[in-house]
């Protein structure tokens, strides 16, 4: 008998005691009653997610936005890469990628895109190339993702080979070579150890030299059903007597159970008393969302379940055979796991049938057997809740995996497509959507928005001024320095609209024509602006978001000095007005002309690291005009065009810096030029 022939055992108690773990976290997450210690199980059992999840086209995107884009997923071995040029191409939730090992000996992972018509570059599933070609219009692509050759645009003005390499995606491969990729376009991810550190430090898999093993073989299902129905029948065994006679013949079903830790789910088994020189000896784990792994003494099996739809998927599988196995023992074990596969894959295909079928909402699923099905279904509804919430913050749908391309052109017409839409009038032209603005105690969310149109302006100065009747919101153009100003400045309200998703939308149009005054220099000339002035007079406390829109388009190129903002006044007591302060707070979005804040020459009196995707810096003195301490931030990384954000966030990190507390009226919030 060889080493890796022997009897395998797990020390572990013989009571399912860590039924118990899974429960406990499964508790923490507030979804079922812990079942540590001497605790009663709940009065009713726990319900499974509602049927809809599983067949909702709505709930299947908003998946591919929350977790498929955004989440580490277990997709293969570093086994299968041993020489530079080999490549593998992968899907998952319709996104398609390729990973493949350069001359370095790097292991790359790119989005399968051509950067120039968005042709897929890799039509075969596995190959070995020394360059990336599309066979579209020619673009090549080295095996690091840099532009090699793009035909004929060397005489193209202003093209930079530099700027379009293939679109990355992120690789980390673990301490057991098993490969993961996050597509997340963001440069920074969820780190992988937020849900999978120790994962591959396992005790169990101390048994395991993974190295001794070698690929042998791929092969693949498909299945008419969703991926969480897989998910939910694999991660329990409460069916293994009825449904999987193999499994029944040779395993002790009384001892089985699972331990489910975030990102990841451990199944234990082990083998009749009468069994044990049959027992296979193998180790599973199930890895959120969508993977698992077997090993064995004799081999390794890989399968993720690839979503194809709302209700279709693909089990792809590799298996892996250890070098010292006889080919009796990996046939026999290799047969034995894909009748049970196949076994699992028709009783799916049966319930996704039901559950299509509009009859059935959900059933109770048993708090111990059923466990690790549960935790997997808590994960799922608490990220996808999660990134709804973002997405109604901002009022728009969020994909993690989007490319951004740079120039003001793309952006206009991204916005065009969401509906903000920016017509080229003179200077700026801007569009403020503050999306919901769900205030507690006050009467002023959007909804009382008067359906009535009001007029259009064409006015200069101080005589531009319009409050949209039975809204919050005003349009103003404010020249409180008029006296030092040579020129003229106009606001001219163009009308409200109302976008697709439901959102009420001002635009006007600020046009600013105003010599340059050198003794005055850093003194505002005029303000242009919505704002919500009649008034919030609201706690902070009280309010429970400000999702805010903000798309803003110049269209003149003449020399100007100025920011966007936004501008909120705050105080420990009600009031209306400016001069019922005590705070004024600034939030620069884009500035230019060399655009000075008050506090400019004091320096940085604190910095933000992470606010609407960039970081802040604090500038603070008090504005002599008004006797108020105006506080602004600055961003590291201007938004050239286009803000979208919960404007209470940035209240809330005011508060944090010990500006003001919780406590404090939120009594006028604006937004527009200055």
């Amino acid at each position: 008998m060889t080493e890796y022939d022997r009897p395998f055992s797990i020390e572990l108690p013989a009571k399912r005691q860590a039924v118990t773990m899974a429960a406990t976290v499964a508790s923490w997450l507030g979804y079922i009653p812990s079942l540590a210690g001497d605790k009663e199980l709940p009065d009713e059992p726990p319900k499974a997610l509602p049927a809809s999840w599983y067949y909702s086209p709505e709930i299947y995107q908003l998946e591919r936005r929350a977790i498929f884009s955004k989440r580490w997923i277990l997709v293969t071995h570093k086994l299968r890469f041993t020489k530079p040029g080999d490549f593998l191409r992968f899907e998952e939730a319709g996104f398609s990628f390729v990973l493949c090992l350069d001359r370095e000996g790097n292991l790359n992972g790119f989005h399968n895109i051509c950067r120039h018509r968005a042709y897929p570059l890799v039509s075969e599933d596995e190959g070995n190339v020394k360059i990336l070609s599309c066979k579209y219009h020619g673009w090549s692509y080295s095996l690091n993702g840099k532009l090699a050759k793009a035909p004929k645009f060397e005489v193209v003005p202003g093209f930079q080979k530099e700027n379009q390499s293939l679109f990355p995606v992120h690789v980390h491969t673990d301490a057991l070579g098993f490969i993961w990729v996050n597509l997340d376009s963001s440069p920074n991810p969820v780190p992988w150890e937020e849900d999978f550190d120790g994962v591959d430090r396992q005790e169990r898999f101390q048994r395991f030299d993974f190295t001794q093993y070698k690929f042998d073989h791929t092969w693949q299902m498909t299945g008419d059903y969703n991926w969480k129905t897989l998910a939910d029948n694999y991660n329990e065994c409460y069916h293994c007597t009825i449904a999987h006679p193999d499994v029944a013949r040779l395993a002790d079903l009384s001892y089985y159970y699972t331990v489910s830790t975030p990102g990841h789910i451990q199944h234990f088994s082990r083998p009749k008393p009468d069994k044990v020189d049959e027992d296979i000896q193998n180790a599973s784990t199930y890895y959120f969302p969508n993977a698992c792994m077997t090993v064995s003494p004799h081999f390794f099996y890989m399968m993720r379940c690839v979503p194809t739809s709302a209700t279709s998927c693909s089990m792809e599988y590799e298996v892996y055979r250890h070098i010292e196995a006889s080919d009796e023992d990996f046939e026999y074990i290799d047969s034995f796991f894909k009748r049970v596969l196949d076994e699992d894959k028709h009783l799916c295909n049966a319930a996704q049938k039901n559950l299509n079928a509009g009859v059935f909402v959900n059933g109770q699923l048993h708090p111990d057997l059923e466990s690790a099905p549960l935790f997997f279904q808590n994960t799922v509804r608490s990220l996808l809740k999660s990134h709804s919430d973002e997405e109604r913050k901002i009022n728009r749908e969020i994909w993690p995996a989007r490319q951004h391309s740079a120039g003001q052109a793309t952006a206009e017409d991204v916005a065009f497509c969401l509906g903000h839409y920016n017509f080229n009038m003179i200077s700026f032209r801007q569009c403020l959507a503050i999306a919901a603005l769900p205030l507690a105690h006050t009467a002023l969310a959007l909804n009382d928005i008067s359906s009535r149109a009001q007029s259009a302006t064409n006015l200069c100065g101080d005589n531009d001024y319009i409050i949209l009747e039975s809204s919050p919101w005003i349009v103003y153009n404010m020249l409180y320095n008029a006296a030092q100003m040579v020129g003229t400045q106009c606001t001219n309200y163009d009308g409200m609209t109302t976008s697709d998703s439901g959102t009420k939308e001002v635009l006007w149009s600020s046009v600013t024509d105003i010599d340059y005054v050198a003794s005055t220099n850093n003194v505002p000339k005029g303000y242009s602006f919505v704002g919500l002035t009649q008034n919030l007079e609201t706690k902070l406390s009280a309010i429970s978001s400000i999702p805010a829109v903000y798309n803003w388009t110049r269209t003149n190129i003449t020399e100007f000095k100025g920011n966007i903002c936004f501008d909120f006044m705050t105080n420990d007591v009600k009031g209306d007005s400016t001069s019922s302060s005590s705070r004024e707070l600034m939030l620069w979005l884009q500035y230019e002309g060399g655009q000075l804040p008050i506090g400019w020459t004091n320096g940085p009196a604190a910095t933000i690291d992470n606010l609407f995707g960039t970081s802040w810096t604090l500038y603070e003195d008090i504005n002599t005009d008004t006797g108020i301490t105006v506080s602004t931030l600055m961003p590291t990384k201007q938004f050239e065009g286009s803000f979208s954000g919960d404007l209470k966030n940035w209240l809330l990190a005011m508060a944090d810096l010990g500006r003001f507390t919780e406590s404090t009226y939120v009594n006028v919030g604006n937004a527009g030029y200055l």
